[in-house]
């Protein structure tokens, strides 16, 4: 885990550390209106195609889009001034504006690239948040932390593993603070930014337009630094939607905004990833293909290889992962509820080739030559298979055709 201090250069939020060489597609969304594209994806080959890297825990796993994003919204198409001001005086609630929701998945350009955000983790009971940024073949992790009085970013991390979770383990001394908005949330209200720059709320509006997308109960934050005036825009509920930098009170040209050009709620997101299927011809038992393997907010590695499992038919639907680890000695426990044998038995290939399917995919997944499956944490009996010393599987190379 790679841990960066705050310095000035990104006193930004991280997204001006962006601006250069971002410009691949965005890890993908599962949704009701996108389940149609999904279910034909799995029907095609494993071709895939506008694919960008995505690190996951110890593999590179690739992504494609088949979310519909728009162009991105130039520069010449912002005009503050047509945008409707909320009456003097209004006062708006600070829990409506958190940068992020959860299951939110948005993506963000300028004239030379994009990224795209998702929430890992939300915890609403201790005010925390894990938010992940793609951007190519990196990602970060921002967490979040919030009050009745503001909203701060309080770390920052790089290539942190899917499924870690970092809102558990937070520091009472944070890699540093930057408040992004303080109450009360009404035109005035000012601030200490990083400890040395000072934030002011300079506009609330009724609504405004970016794109295709109108947002509501906006607030505009003004931040002034030295070269420019850092504005951002935050939307009820739909967090940060807007940031733009100032230069001598006109907008600069080139790279120096992010607008928000895709912004979908309750989405999943989907990794293309290799697994091992049993093959029904051939003399190899089992073939890598690249298939979905999803994931959502709060979402465990457990529940989300339940998910894959479920998907495949290799589970039924009464069947639980409960567990999915790896010990010190590098040894991957896979840990099901009763009845899971009899459910293989279900699928046409049985267990004599399910069980090495699924013990190859967590193998591959966790980079590790050893399974161990149990039910209820007690050793997974086959029908028909032999049962392996200490109920631990060997990764076995022969059993795939590539």
């Amino acid at each position: 885990m790679i841990k960066f201090k705050f310095k000035f250069k990104w006193l930004l939020i991280g997204v001006f550390i962006l601006l250069s060489g971002c410009s691949s597609e965005p890890m993908i969304q599962l949704s009701e209106e996108n389940q149609a594209k999904l279910e034909e994806k799995r029907a095609q080959s494993s071709e895939v195609s506008n694919n960008v890297d995505a690190d996951t825990i110890s593999e590179t796993a690739q992504t494609e889009s088949i979310l519909d994003v728009p162009e991105t919204v130039t520069l010449a198409e912002l005009d503050p001034s047509s945008w409707t001001q909320l009456p003097e005086g209004t006062t708006l609630e600070l829990s409506n504006y958190l940068p992020y929701v959860a299951y939110q998945l948005k993506q963000f350009s300028n004239e030379s690239g994009s990224y795209t955000t998702y929430v890992d983790f939300f915890d609403e009971s201790n005010r925390v948040m894990q938010v992940r940024e793609i951007v190519g073949a990196t990602n970060y992790v921002n967490i979040y932390e919030w009050s009745e009085q503001a909203i701060q970013l309080t770390a920052r991390h790089e290539n942190i593993a899917l499924f870690e979770n970092l809102t558990q383990d937070v520091s009472s001394t944070p890699d540093a603070n930057l408040t992004l908005l303080s109450a009360p949330v009404a035109v005035g209200t000012t601030w200490s930014y990083d400890g040395t720059h000072t934030s002011q709320i300079v506009g609330l509006y009724e609504s405004l337009t970016l794109g295709e997308q109108q947002y509501t109960e906006v607030v505009e934050v003004s931040t002034p630094f030295e070269a420019y005036d850092l504005r951002q825009y935050y939307a009820s509920g739909d967090g940060l939607i807007l940031t733009r930098y100032v230069d001598n009170a006109e907008v600069s040209t080139g790279e120096q905004f992010w607008q928000v050009t895709g912004n979908s709620h309750q989405v999943m997101m989907i990794l293309n990833r290799d697994v091992a299927q049993p093959q029904t011809e051939g003399e190899y038992l089992l073939s890598l293909e690249k298939v979905p393997f999803a994931y959502q907010t709060n979402d465990s590695l457990a529940r989300a290889f339940q998910r894959l499992f479920t998907d495949l038919g290799w589970i039924t639907d009464d069947i639980v992962v409960n567990s999915l680890t790896v010990d010190e000695s590098g040894v991957a426990n896979l840990d099901f509820s009763a009845g899971v044998v009899a459910a293989f038995n279900q699928h046409p290939s049985t267990e004599t080739s399910i069980i090495p399917a699924i013990v190859t995919t967590v193998g591959h997944y966790f980079d590790v030559t050893q399974v161990r499956l149990t039910v209820n944490t007690v050793g997974l009996l086959p029908d028909t298979l032999a049962y392996p010393e200490n109920g631990i599987y060997q990764v076995d190379a022969s059993w795939l055709a590539n």
